[in-house]
């Protein structure tokens, strides 16, 4: 857990980190920038948990970067990321790897997302460029909680994709009948 120690860190001399790193906790580091965390993070290939919840400065190229390279991630915890948007979000879900691996995901308080976030759960870009249907069968945890924009066509999407949920958030968010129908409730 090096939550507290990177807080004191100067970003012009950004330490790399070892590549064995499998966990990184950087929660609340409200001085961290997107630069600061791809030389950061970059080395650290077998990256399993990422937290990064009210690292308020990242944006969607934090995501987008990351998520290109970092194969192994099982686990990300994004909440209360306030300049994050759908295209971040599209970027983990476009990953080749995260519909093999990714079990966790939160994104609670990230209030710019929209059902265009959970839709690229189901559906994936081929090679080809034709739209196919994606399964997270290892996704058991997904918080959507604080998410105004989520509607029930995002409930729909997650019971298609996420088989084998565990939890599921989705609290403050605008699910209707249609969408608590389609998870079962």
């Amino acid at each position: 857990d090096l939550s507290s120690s990177a807080q004191q860190f100067d970003p012009k001399q950004c330490p790399t980190l070892p590549v064995t790193l499998k966990h990184i906790n950087l929660t609340n580091c409200l001085r961290i920038t997107d630069s600061t965390i791809h030389k950061f993070l970059h080395p650290c290939l077998r990256l399993v948990t990422l937290r990064l919840d009210g690292v308020s400065q990242l944006t969607d190229e934090t995501l987008i970067r990351l998520t290109s390279h970092l194969s192994c991630l099982e686990h990300v915890f994004l909440c209360r990321l306030y300049k994050i948007t759908d295209r971040g979000i599209m970027s983990i879900f476009s990953s080749k790897h995260a519909s093999k691996r990714l079990k966790t995901l939160h994104v609670e308080d990230c209030g710019n997302l929209t059902d265009a976030s959970v839709r690229r759960l189901v559906e994936r870009d081929t090679i080809s460029g034709v739209k196919s249907v994606s399964s997270f069968t290892k996704m058991q945890d997904l918080n959507f909680g604080g998410l105004p924009h989520l509607t029930g066509l995002s409930a729909v999407n997650i019971s298609t994709s996420c088989v084998n949920l565990t939890s599921l958030n989705l609290s403050s968010s605008n699910i209707d009948s249609r969408g608590f129908g389609a998870l079962g409730m």
